[in-house]
């Protein structure tokens, strides 16, 4: 995604006030990390800064570092350090962090700062979850949803037999991005995907 992204740097990109838009290189993908804290499973995220520069490898290192990094309280992002106003963000209520999000909307740079470019969620990780996922939109301009994997007929070598299809689904702030990018961006990671790019570093 971080590599289709960075090829396609119209889709990485949030409104910078009423008229103009923010184009940015790094893509940082903000990622939700499931902890246990005192037995009850608690949510929360890490931002991986600059993916598109980072091989497989390190990326799994990465998450594997923060999964075991030690919470305080109710601590919801991994792997940052806070001013007190965002400190103080984290713990407040819920209808003030709706507040935040309104604030953040046409405000790009601060909102890549705290929330990243692109959105992934693996929902068929957690089990066998087939089909696909129907997110209902996110705090950033494109999000993208791993779904599981079912077994399909499909064409291979001109002959039908049995394959497995990964079901992913995106979907993107219309006002940003049109149609046309879409379809390029997604015919890329899909072509990514189909070579499995970056599996030769591990």
């Amino acid at each position: 995604i971080a590599q289709s992204l960075s090829e396609h740097r119209e889709l990485n990109s949030y409104r910078l006030g009423r008229k103009k838009i923010v184009y940015f290189d790094d893509v940082d993908v903000p990622i939700p990390i499931e902890r246990v804290i005192d037995g009850e499973r608690v949510p929360t995220v890490y931002i991986l800064r600059k993916a598109n520069e980072k091989s497989l490898k390190e990326i799994s290192d990465e998450l594997r570092s923060v999964q075991k990094q030690a919470l305080e309280g109710n601590r919801q992002v991994l792997g940052e350090h806070f001013t007190p106003l965002e400190r103080f963000a984290f713990k407040a209520p819920m209808f003030f962090k709706k507040l935040l999000i309104v604030f953040f909307r046409k405000r790009g740079f601060l909102k890549k700062k705290h929330m990243g470019t692109v959105g992934v969620t693996a929902i068929g990780m957690m089990g066998n979850f087939p089909g696909w996922g129907i997110p209902l939109g996110g705090t950033t301009s494109i999000l993208v949803v791993i779904g599981g994997i079912t077994k399909k007929p499909g064409v291979v070598n001109e002959t039908i037999a049995i394959r497995e299809y990964l079901h992913v689904t995106i979907t993107c702030d219309h006002d940003i991005i049109d149609g046309s990018p879409l379809v390029r961006f997604i015919n890329r990671f899909t072509q990514l995907a189909e070579q499995g790019y970056g599996l030769t570093d591990l």
